[in-house]
């Protein structure tokens, strides 16, 4: 995403993970959301220096499949939804509600198409 902070361009990192994986079962047990940003740390960790290197800002956007996004996605979110409430005449909440909305429905609709895929084809 170019000119994302300060005219820096910014890649965004996107994960989707399962919170009962074995690695993060005690972050999720804890709160709705621990296991996103504890996965957060790690992309962070991985990437940061790498994109840093290239001059750019690492956003890791990790969503766990039950809907908790990490802290970093959150902070993304809103800073899109104030843009995206200029453009559009909306209140920043209503851009942001726009932005989890569409997201959610993204992530039912690819979550789905990957099960049928993975099913045999049956005959109707």
């Amino acid at each position: 995403v170019p000119n994302w902070s300060l005219s820096h361009p910014a890649a965004f990192d996107l994960k989707v993970i399962h919170p009962l994986n074995t690695d993060l079962i005690l972050e999720a047990s804890l709160a709705s959301g621990n296991s996103a940003e504890c996965d957060e740390v790690g992309k962070l960790s991985k990437n940061d220096e790498m994109c840093s290197e290239l001059g750019w800002t690492c956003i890791p956007l990790v969503v766990e499949v039950y809907g908790g996004w990490g802290c970093e996605a959150q902070e993304c979110f809103s800073r899109l939804s104030k843009r995206l409430a200029m453009q559009m005449e909306l209140s920043d909440n209503e851009a942001l509600s726009q932005i989890y909305c569409l997201l959610g429905v993204t992530l039912m609709r690819q979550n789905a198409r990957a099960i049928l895929l993975r099913c045999p084809h049956i005959p109707l």
